[in-house]
């Protein structure tokens, strides 16, 4: 009887010991997986010519199971509004509309009031501003940690997506050229506004031919100009 409680408690031990090893050899490779997921997307966001629809097959897909499927649906629901935020800055600055207000077909489509131009300018630079401020909050270690916290996860799986997929997120050379590019395209829409109001202050002193804009006196066409240069220094 002995012998044979002796071989039970031998075989649930070879049991367990099988079951802790593929749980192991489990999360070994969930891990390798994941990382390898991770890195090949970031080669695709650094490439010289990104592809987005490559992109969005990654970030819309899950090649994990269980808690690495939480972990790995975390990291790309973190990448995947910063990167929203970046296209929709890229896209505002990327507006033809913007290079277009102080043109005499502008001044034509909608002067002398100028309410559509007006309305655009402030529309721009509110949205400019709140993508701005979205990219700052989406570069700190706070943001990052909202999209893994009150899953239900360990400590472990929650150090690992801090530790090896979100990593530093310490602002860098990009971030900064980005948030001065939308700075100095706010810095032109507000000189463009200027030039704007002058031109709605004294809508009597000027007239539009098919090419240029005159003025009737030429202390006008002198501060008109003075302002236009503003917009490009």
């Amino acid at each position: 009887m002995k012998k044979k409680l002796l071989i039970g408690v031998a075989i649930l031990v070879a049991l367990f010991l099988i079951l802790v090893g593929y749980y192991v050899i489990f999360d070994m490779n969930q891990e390798s997986k994941l990382r390898k997921e991770m890195e090949e997307l970031s080669q695709l966001a650094n490439s010289d010519d990104i592809d987005m629809q490559k992109i969005d097959q990654y970030l819309s897909r899950t090649i994990t199971k269980g808690d690495y499927a939480v972990v790995e649906k975390a990291c790309k629901a973190y990448l995947r509004d910063g990167l929203n935020n970046i296209v929709e800055i890229i896209l505002l600055l990327d507006d033809e509309q913007m290079t277009s207000l102080l043109t005499i077909e502008n001044y034509i489509e909608d002067g002398k009031d100028f309410i559509e131009t007006k309305q655009y300018i402030a529309n721009t630079k509110d949205e400019l501003e709140t993508c701005k401020e979205q990219y700052r909050e989406f570069l700190t270690e706070e943001k990052a940690m909202s999209y893994i916290e009150g899953k239900g996860l360990d400590d472990y799986y929650i150090d690992f997506y801090k530790r090896e997929l979100i990593g530093d997120i310490n602002r860098d050379e990009t971030d900064e050229m980005l948030e001065q590019t939308v700075d100095d395209m706010i810095a032109i829409l507000t000189n463009s506004e200027t030039v704007i109001d002058f031109l709605i202050e004294n809508a009597d002193h000027w007239q539009l031919s098919e090419e240029n804009i005159m003025f009737d006196d030429t202390r006008f066409q002198k501060e008109y100009e003075e302002l236009l240069s503003k917009v490009v220094e």
